[in-house]
């Protein structure tokens, strides 16, 4: 990795518009009967927020069900954001609405937790109860093996496993890339990054490659356990050809400072010295009951 002469002042407003809630889908109570003959439902609950989608389990012919299910959501700092739950009646055609209701993320970052029943909306009866606490995130490493231990502590059955870190990608630019033009078509090549961590794929937008295509996109994930991944990063072309691709340890970037990595990457690709320019950084995500010792 080759270091940048300079500190890209775009990157550093992608970068840390960071924010991590965890959102704890507890129960509801007295939802609508949908059924007409068990007068009963079928729900699960929808999570939308920060360009993410998480679903419940569904809860069989029950109007006062409990889920106890945890969904992690990065979110930027960017106004008018909100967490929206929607609740559901699983049907094998279509699924019914039950209700729904929304939580402004402004508001949960000032308060740090929330814990309450909100009415349903658009239905004749029905709350939902979630819990909702920010994160705090840190660079230390020294911070994991604490976090990684708090996150196994006993928990509901059939939870999921709690993420340990948040891995922030920056994907600015490249330069020296192969460009392979579509045979018989006068539209300009276009390139398109697509990053991999465990079973997480994450891409760009299509970008115009003339050999130094610029995406300017930050693409986040949240890692169980980072020891022992990796991150895998491949350029590719509007028919998926790849045209450069690398492989970072996560054990690497935890080692460098303030687990941060900045500058031109090296590309293994068809040509010679093909580079993309990356940061990363990873952020140890720890609950709020998380103390320091000074």
């Amino acid at each position: 990795m080759k270091n940048l002469p300079f500190t890209d002042p775009w990157s550093d407003i992608l970068f840390y518009l960071q924010n991590a809630l965890r959102i704890h889908v507890l129960e509801a109570r007295n939802l609508v009967a949908n059924d007409f003959f068990s007068k009963k439902s079928d729900p699960f609950v929808v999570v939308r927020g920060g360009g993410t989608v998480g679903k419940t389990r569904v809860i069989s012919k029950n109007l006062n069900p409990q889920w106890n299910q945890t969904f992690e959501i990065l979110f930027s700092d960017l106004p008018g954001q909100e967490i929206e739950f929607e609740v559901l009646d699983k049907n094998v055609q279509r699924d019914d609405s039950l209700g729904s209701c929304k939580i402004a993320v402004p508001h949960v970052l000032k308060k740090k937790f929330i814990d309450k029943w909100i009415r349903l909306d658009n239905v004749k009866s029905g709350e939902l109860h979630i819990k909702v606490e920010t994160l705090k995130l840190f660079s230390d490493r020294d911070k994991l093996q604490k976090v990684l231990n708090l996150n196994k502590r006993p928990r509901p059955p059939k939870s999921e496993e709690l993420s340990s870190v948040a891995l922030y990608t920056v994907i600015q630019k490249a330069r020296g890339l192969p460009v392979i033009r579509p045979k018989k078509c006068k539209l300009n090549p276009l390139a398109t990054v697509e990053v991999s961590v465990t079973d997480t794929v994450k891409r760009t937008g299509a970008q115009i490659n003339s050999g130094e295509p610029e995406w300017k996109e930050r693409l986040q994930f949240l890692i169980k356990d980072p020891r022992g991944e990796r991150m895998q990063l491949n350029v590719l072309n509007q028919r998926n050809k790849v045209l450069g691709h690398i492989s970072v340890s996560l054990s690497t970037l935890m080692a460098a400072k303030d687990m941060t990595m900045e500058g031109w990457f090296p590309l293994e690709s068809p040509v010679n010295n093909s580079e993309i320019w990356l940061k990363l950084q990873l952020m140890i995500l720890a609950p709020r009951i998380f103390h320091v010792k000074r």
